[in-house]
């Protein structure tokens, strides 16, 4: 163990007490600062009604223990100075227990439901706190360009923001700490009036054991919790890649490997949860033992001395009612700080990126200027996926004008859907340009080149809500033209959706269309905001040969108006395109009419497939 240099001691108080807290506050919206206070203020009055009450117990004790020590005690003596006319009462045994019995239901009483009503008030601050910290880093994620989802980092930010409890326990317990720290404080400095040597014992004995435990856990503490937030994140991961591949794991019948893979992972990391889940006992026990055991040598040494037994008992009185009530606040304040480092480094995974979101520029606005009239142009561009050993788009050339169609073709791997990323601007070239009518993209054109952007991609995103929502999803969460919903849906072969008996306002969810089906609802998605440019990034492997030949008249139907790009696995998608595009090992091969292209790139698909099979024939000889 490691004990805390005292010249240390300021710096870790103030990271402790004061530094997150600072940040939690700096991120919040104005309302949520002003409830923020107001919920402070309620606290420090929570804790100066628990200071007074306590002395109030205090006279009580005294009233039954030592009556004739009454006339004399520190809360009276002004009042019968005030009130001469008081001495009667208070020389009255009887009387004044009654009274000090009602004083003591009062405050008790209103302490309790102001206690109660303090901690309901934390309690939904945190998770506003926790809510709105988790809005902004979400917020942040979806402002990143798409090159920072392909690099994994909003994976993790994601599992976070799934695990934003921990951020609202945070912020509990930070309130919390400062609380108690407060009526801690207000306790102490109460004792230091009545008995000051008294106070410095107390005080010097919590002091040094408090910092005895937060030195002993705080290393484990921090080393335990990191531990286990990397854990979250690749459980998560796991987690999906058993979703994801459900049907190859029961095909192959690896149902033992990955439960084996999830509880070996799982078992690794219990010392560390369960090193959190037992340190929160640990500051409890021992301030409870120091305490009594330092309560009892006070009560001795003041026999030795030979004090008066009324002021033994006062002292004592005094002494018992602040310890029992110090001892809760100070276990309080220790356990949560001992909270704090556990839950520090999950929920800093979070603060940081909205302290980011905070300080960033706000996204900018279409440029009203940006048109699109003559054609789309990438220059000598090349990209390289993150941790990729080889650049998937190597150099390429390629100018599109408008209102034309291009068909891309070529086999896995060879660069059509990242060219087709490059094109939407959701990625942008490590070299060369991306040029729409000769100029680059700067954010504000950016932002307006999305607006006339289509795009269907192979896997679509199916949102919570009716179907037509989900068609017009360019204007989710706004008021939609209904009448333009039924045309493109018309457009995009959705015949399943007038065939429901809610039609159009059918309800959705993630899983329950076709793949085909969620394939003519993402055309009629990209269909729908009236789009000059429409990308398919093999958007009708799913369709069957009708509902290809529908969507084909659809695009010919366009012809001339939309600049069509389509990444397709059948040929006879792209039949009919005024280019294709061969791509091969990130390059383009040929480029040139669909009827030039296609027999050559059919004839080098069938010389592939007899070169791979003539060598696995020469592997099994």
């Amino acid at each position: 163990m490691k004990f805390i240099a005292p010249h240390r001691l300021p710096a870790i108080l103030y990271r402790i007490l004061i530094q997150d807290c600072q940040r939690l506050y700096r991120v919040l919206p104005t309302a949520t600062k002003l409830r923020f206070w107001l919920v402070i203020a309620v606290h420090c009055v929570t804790a100066l009604l628990e200071t007074f009450t306590l002395l109030i117990i205090s006279l009580f004790a005294l009233t039954m223990a030592a009556p004739e020590a009454i006339p004399n005690h520190f809360m009276l003596q002004p009042l019968l100075s005030w009130r001469p006319s008081l001495d009667d009462l208070v020389r009255d045994p009887r009387r004044l227990v009654i009274l000090t019995s009602l004083l003591m239901i009062i405050f008790v009483a209103f302490k309790s439901v102001m206690f109660i009503f303090a901690n309901y008030l934390a309690a939904t601050l945190a998770q506003r706190i926790c809510l709105e910290i988790s809005g902004q880093a979400l917020e942040d994620c979806l402002s990143q360009d798409y090159h920072a989802h392909l690099n994994r980092r909003t994976e993790t930010l994601i599992h976070s923001v799934i695990k934003r409890d921990n951020l609202g326990f945070f912020a509990l317990h930070n309130f919390y700490v400062l609380t108690n720290c407060f009526s801690c404080l207000t306790l102490f400095v109460t004792l230091a009036i009545i008995e000051p040597k008294l106070t410095l014992i107390v005080a010097l004995t919590f002091g040094f054991t408090s910092l005895l435990v937060y030195g002993l856990v705080r290393r484990q503490l921090e080393k335990n919790s990191q531990k286990i937030q990397d854990f979250v994140v690749k459980e998560g991961r796991n987690l999906v890649a058993i979703g994801q591949g459900f049907r190859e794991i029961i095909i192959y019948a690896r149902q033992k490997t990955a439960i084996k893979r999830f509880m070996d992972s799982g078992i690794n990391h219990n010392s560390a949860k369960a090193f959190l889940n037992f340190s929160y006992t640990i500051p409890s026990q021992v301030l409870e033992i120091v305490g009594f055991v330092a309560i009892g040598l006070v009560v001795i040494m003041m026999i030795l001395a030979d004090l008066p037994l009324a002021e033994i008992i006062a002292s004592t009185s005094i002494l018992m009612l602040t310890a029992w009530r110090i001892l809760p606040a100070v276990s309080r304040l220790l356990t949560f700080t001992v909270s704090l480092r556990s839950l520090r480094s999950q929920a800093m995974a979070i603060l940081e990126v909205a302290e980011r979101r905070a300080q960033a520029a706000p996204p900018p606005e279409p440029d009203p200027h940006f048109k699109f009239e003559k054609n789309l142009t990438l220059a000598r561009i090349s990209y390289s996926y993150p941790n990729a050993l080889e650049r998937a788009v190597k150099n390429l050339t390629l100018t599109i004008p408008k209102g034309q169609s291009v068909g891309l073709v070529g086999l896995s791997g060879s660069g059509k859907t990242t060219l087709a990323l490059l094109l939407s601007a959701l990625i942008s070239p490590q070299s060369g340009s991306f040029l729409v009518d000769g100029q680059a993209l700067d954010p504000a054109r950016r932002a307006a080149y999305f607006q006339i952007l289509g795009y269907v991609p192979q896997n679509p995103l199916l949102v919570e809500g009716s179907l037509a929502e989900n068609v017009a999803f360019s204007q989710w969460g706004e008021d939609y033209d209904r009448a333009r919903v039924e045309e493109v849906c018309h457009a995009a072969a959705m015949d399943f959706a007038f065939d429901h008996p809610q039609g159009l306002d059918q309800p959705l969810f993630p899983s329950s269309l076709s793949g085909g089906q969620a394939q003519r609802t993402a055309i009629a998605r990209a269909l729908y905001p009236r789009p000059q440019i429409i990308i398919f990034d093999e958007a009708t492997s799913a369709l069957d040969l009708a509902s290809e030949n529908i969507i084909k008249n659809t695009l010919e139907r366009f012809q001339g108006q939309l600049t069509a790009i389509i990444i397709a696995h059948r040929l006879s998608t792209v039949e009919n395109c005024d280019t294709l595009v061969w791509m091969e090992d990130g390059a383009i091969k040929m480029t040139g009419p669909p009827k030039e292209i296609i027999p050559l790139y059919q004839k080098n698909i069938a010389e592939l497939s007899e070169t791979t099979i003539n060598q696995s024939k020469t592997k099994t000889n």
